[in-house]
């Protein structure tokens, strides 16, 4: 009976720690979102991001193995929507790949449209100032973002756009489609273009 209780207060006491565990990281990510927005990558020291979230320094290193996997993190955590948005966007593209017709097409691009949309003023879109900040920047560091959340949905639109309009040459393309939703994202759509085409 003694053994069961010390091994039922074990259990609890790993749960509370992995709970602890699992909290210090969230708010070590909130804290590297609103840190790296304001003062940006350089600007944000391990220290200053360890104060935000309430943990000792070491956490940065424990939970995440550097300063700039937490950066990462932040990123692939306030571009979480975009994630969501890709997957019903490709289900738009599937739909109307499936029907081939030009209406088809036309529901598809209005799908995407509206997915984008919500998106953007979605009260969970609280990427958009470390977004903006970081494509103004224009460091190597954003390029595995662009690759990972933006290229996907650029390739959707691209062969929506293509079905309503095939032929269409790249740079017409971006012009027809990315380049009217990309600025409002907090995208520079100069940079973004040579960036765009370099990966179809």
């Amino acid at each position: 009976m003694v053994a069961k209780k010390k091994v039922g207060k074990a259990v609890r006491t790993k749960s509370v720690r992995a709970s602890e565990q699992e909290d210090a990281r969230a708010r070590l990510i909130d804290a590297a979102i609103k840190l790296f927005a304001e003062k940006g990558y350089e600007g944000t020291s391990v220290r200053d991001l360890a104060t935000a979230a309430g943990v000792n320094v070491a956490a940065v290193s424990y939970h995440f193995g550097s300063k700039d996997a937490l950066y990462t993190e932040a990123l692939r955590s306030c571009l979480a929507p975009c994630g969501e948005m890709r997957e019903r966007m490709q289900k738009h593209l599937d739909a109307a790949l499936k029907n081939r017709s030009r209406k088809s097409a036309e529901e598809a691009l209005r799908g995407c449209i509206q997915d984008f949309l919500e998106v953007l003023v979605s009260p969970a879109a609280k990427h958009s100032h470390l977004v903006m900040r970081e494509q103004s920047e224009g460091k190597q560091r954003f390029e595995p973002v662009i690759r990972e959340f933006f290229q996907p949905v650029g390739s959707i639109l691209r062969e929506v756009i293509l079905m309503l309009a095939p032929g269409l040459p790249d740079f017409a393309l971006w012009n027809a489609g990315f380049r009217r939703f990309l600025p409002s994202y907090g995208v520079d759509t100069e940079k973004s273009v040579l960036r765009w085409r370099r990966t179809q």
